[in-house]
């Protein structure tokens, strides 16, 4: 089956399937041409079997799912400290509405030390300590680039520093 034809009958078959993991449709039609784009450029050395596909499908799904939890907690845990609950509330669902946008917008910055601090930082949770120890870099350093990330990202989305 060639590349075309592997996508033509399988393309819906693996959205749906991603679908059902993260339960957003839109954003699972982005997560499908991932995994093929993945597919493709890894068939010749998996054989290309359609287990591979579904396979790469679900670990990507999940790792969606994983950032999701991750931002959303982040975000809601400094709204609850900074705004009253009620606000917390509307404002935790306005920003559980822009976690796709936030992660799009850290894989738009260039690869290298600071994208890699922001993605293990607020897409893998890990603390500032860790990464810095994992990079073999100076944890002054590590903070640095996190919160040049986090002023990058409140000028991108119109935030103000408090």
């Amino acid at each position: 089956m060639n590349n075309e034809e592997l996508y033509q009958n399988y393309f819906l078959k693996v959205r749906i399937l991603v679908y059902k993991i993260i339960e957003n449709w839109d954003d699972s039609e982005d997560i499908a041409q991932d995994v093929f784009l993945i597919m493709l450029t890894k068939r010749e050395d998996k054989g290309g079997d359609i287990s591979f596909l579904f396979n790469i499908a679900r670990t990507k799904s999940i790792d969606y799912t994983r950032r999701r939890k991750r931002l959303d907690k982040y975000f809601n845990s400094h709204i609850m400290e900074s705004e009253s609950y009620e606000s917390g509330i509307e404002n935790a669902v306005n920003n559980s509405l822009l976690f796709g946008k936030i992660y799009k917008e850290i894989e738009k910055f260039p690869e290298g030390q600071f994208k890699t601090i922001l993605r293990q930082h607020y897409v893998r949770g890990m603390a500032m300590e860790d990464i810095s120890k994992e990079l073999r870099i100076a944890k002054r350093t590590t903070l640095n680039h996190r919160i040049n990330g986090e002023n990058k990202l409140r000028v991108i989305f119109g935030v103000k520093k408090k």
